[in-house]
């Protein structure tokens, strides 16, 4: 197998462990005990509104239905009594079911409970978790059940920590968990910080999922259970998925928003039952992916898809990669053809007697760029001597179309803004983006090795997306030089980091 080296910033893995852990164990003997009276809303408010940072609010057994958010603000341990034991239903009309923002220096945890749906409706999320990675706040959910509640499960946004030996199911496919890094290093709104940061693989600056269980209903297909943009860091690793994979968004349908950064997917087990197709659909930045296996996927062979959707739709406000958009990497010298069709039609355009030699516009970045009507652009696929075919939209919109007279020009972009295997960039600002004068994008390949299916290798491939190049942009079965893990388990998963040393108990 072969090996390529790979940047690894930041500090080391080791030191930023032994931090954590001094962080965990260093708490106020004091902290205390505090016994909500029940697991309404009401008395678990109440619980949480008498403790202080570093407490413990001990939630009985019960089943309780909510009908209004739970607000924290504070460094605490959410305590139920075990999975199945204290059960809350969500009914709250639009509404999250716990909206937690976390303490500076201080580490948070949610445990022990079962969570389901009762009705309610949620704005995006009904758990979401609020933080910043400069600031040392950290947050632990775990041994949790998560069920057929409104909207996705989780929301993680700017929060680092982990999330470890908890369930997902629905009885309708659901994406469960959402990771947004939006303010990134305070770096703005939108994951822009992110982007501007190095990647740091290895470290602990990344929102960690590890040994829970995702479970999609039977039958349902290509759908994720994982996903995330605004810049999202994560990674996912010795968890079992049934029926789904692991997908992050792009710098395209989630319009201003930056696509996800960077994530790892490691040690994993997918089963299928020939409902999915890849275990992997990255949209954006770079990824490490290893050592998982996957049985029942129906694309064997190459089970890692890489795709840029700016190829194919223009996504404001950055618009379509086609070779004139100042965001991208253009070829220079376009156009490179000047025609007017004598006919064509919703993915075809033909010129007669254009002489084209056959495919010399398929791939590579070229792309049709209508400047009749109400204009457009796709990417080519395949040409003959006198017709070109492009492509669809992808479900964004209606297909570019031709009719005899109308004009066009071909064009060429070599690389597009944040697709998969681009990485560090200069910092963007502002709710409308401007490029920067010294605008510059560094590559940072994705790398895949040791992932088996059924016992036969699988790889990454491209999807959608003529600018994502192998051996340039990906490398399929091949080791990064000098990459190391983050400890495993991950230090906030070891041990009941809020159980007080000297535990004064409140009733």
């Amino acid at each position: 197998m072969s090996r390529c080296l790979i940047s690894r910033c930041g500090r080391p893995a080791g030191i930023v462990a032994l931090a954590l852990l001094f962080m965990l164990l260093n708490r106020d003997s004091q902290a205390a005990v505090i016994n909500a009276a029940s697991c309404s809303r009401d008395a678990v408010g109440t619980a949480v509104g008498a403790a202080t940072n570093g407490d413990t609010v001990q939630v009985p057994a019960g089943d309780c239905t909510w009908t209004t958010t739970l607000s924290i603000n504070k460094a605490i341990a959410l305590q139920g009594a075990g999975v199945s034991r204290t059960i809350i239903r969500h009914n709250i009309t639009k509404g999250e079911l716990i909206y937690w923002t976390l303490v500076q220096d201080q580490v948070s945890r949610m445990t022990g409970f079962t969570f389901l749906g009762a009705g309610g409706t949620a704005p995006f999320a009904s758990f979401v978790v609020e933080g910043i990675n400069t600031d040392g706040r950290r947050m632990r959910i775990d041994h949790c059940s998560f069920s057929d509640v409104p909207g996705f499960d989780v929301l993680i946004h700017g929060a680092l920590g982990v999330m470890d030996h908890n369930t997902f199911t629905a009885s309708v496919a659901s994406i469960y968990v959402y990771v947004f890094h939006k303010n990134w290093n305070h770096g703005g709104e939108y994951g822009d910080g992110s982007w501007a940061a190095p990647t740091k693989w290895g470290s602990e600056e990344f929102f960690f999922f590890e040994d829970n269980t995702f479970t999609q209903p039977a039958g349902s297909t290509a759908y994720g259970v994982i996903d995330a943009y605004g810049g999202a860091r994560f990674v996912f690793r010795h968890n079992t998925v049934y029926r789904g994979h692991v997908g992050v968004h792009g710098t395209e349908s989630s319009q201003r928003n930056r696509g996800a950064r960077a994530i790892e997917v490691y040690s994993n087990r997918f089963e299928s039952n020939n409902t999915q197709a890849a275990i992997v659909f990255l949209r954006s930045g770079t990824a490490l992916i290893h050592d998982n296996t996957a049985t029942g996927y129906t694309a064997q062979a190459y089970a890692i898809s890489l795709n840029n959707y700016r190829n194919i739709f223009n996504f404001p406000p950055w618009g379509i990669a086609d070779g004139t958009n100042p965001w991208d990497l253009n070829v220079t010298g376009g156009p490179f053809a000047t025609k007017a069709a004598s006919g064509g039609g919703n993915l075809t355009v033909t010129v007669t007697g254009a002489g084209w030699t056959t495919n010399q516009w398929a791939g590579q970045g070229y792309a049709i760029k209508k400047t009749s009507g109400a204009g457009g652009s796709a990417a080519i696929l395949s040409n003959t001597s006198d017709t070109i075919t492009f492509s669809t939209a992808g479900g964004f919109g209606a297909a570019l179309s031709f009719t005899s007279g109308d004009t066009f020009q071909i064009w060429r972009v070599d690389e597009a803004l944040d697709q998969p295997g681009k990485g560090m960039s200069s910092l963007i600002s502002g709710n409308v983006p401007i490029k920067p004068s010294n605008w510059q994008q560094a590559d940072d390949p994705v790398y895949e090795w040791n992932n088996l299916e059924d016992g036969a290798g699988i790889h990454a491939s491209v999807g959608i997306g003529s600018t994502i190049r192998e051996r340039e942009h990906f490398f399929s079965d091949v080791t990064p030089v000098g990459y190391m893990p983050f400890r495993y388990p991950h230090p906030l998963a070891i041990g009941p980091p809020n159980t007080p040393a000297n535990p004064r108990i409140v009733h």
